[in-house]
């Protein structure tokens, strides 16, 4: 009986590890869609704007929606300090504009004249929320994040952006 319990609990012990296991590789590896494993690290991403490099990096992420891998600069252009409120809109479709403070309009100014031609990416809390290619220099106190969002989607980073500005 003993041996018996012994090797029932040892069995399920080793199912167990190995899904943990699973579940921890799946956590620091994702496929992409050729099928090559592409590590990912647990280095932290503050909200802000990023530079996107073509460069690898030790701080690549996938952007939200897609499965491409970009690598990000590991200092944000604009950060949550330059960051002083946030607001939902839902006119043409669900949208959140971020307003800057003086310092962080110039930091924004300065970065898209900068990366023009370029992708910078929206980080927010530790994910890429967007990553366009700049077309311009964008000037002005906001910018709007839009497009592809659901309303649900938009509030919860809506309350992550409002929960961060809070803390800060």
């Amino acid at each position: 009986m003993f041996t018996l319990v012994h090797l029932t609990l040892k069995t399920f012990m080793k199912k167990h590890f190995l899904l943990f296991i699973l579940a921890v590789l799946q956590q620091f590896c994702t496929t992409s869609q050729d099928s090559e494993i592409s590590i990912h690290t647990n280095d932290y991403l503050e909200t802000g704007c990023y530079a996107v490099t073509q460069t690898p990096t030790k701080y690549s992420r996938i952007t939200r929606g897609s499965s491409d891998v970009i690598y990000l600069q590991p200092v944000p252009l604009v950060n949550l300090n330059q960051i002083v409120d946030v607001q939902m809109s839902n006119r043409d479709g669900f949208s959140l504009y971020i307003y800057f403070n003086k310092r962080g309009e110039e930091a924004f100014t300065e970065a898209t004249e900068k990366y023009t031609g370029k992708r910078l990416a929206i980080v927010v809390d530790n994910e890429v929320i967007i990553a366009p290619k700049i077309a311009g220099k964008i000037t002005g106190e906001s910018v709007q994040i839009a497009g592809g969002f659901t309303e649900d989607e938009m509030f919860e980073l809506y309350k992550k952006i409002k929960e961060e500005i809070k803390k800060n």
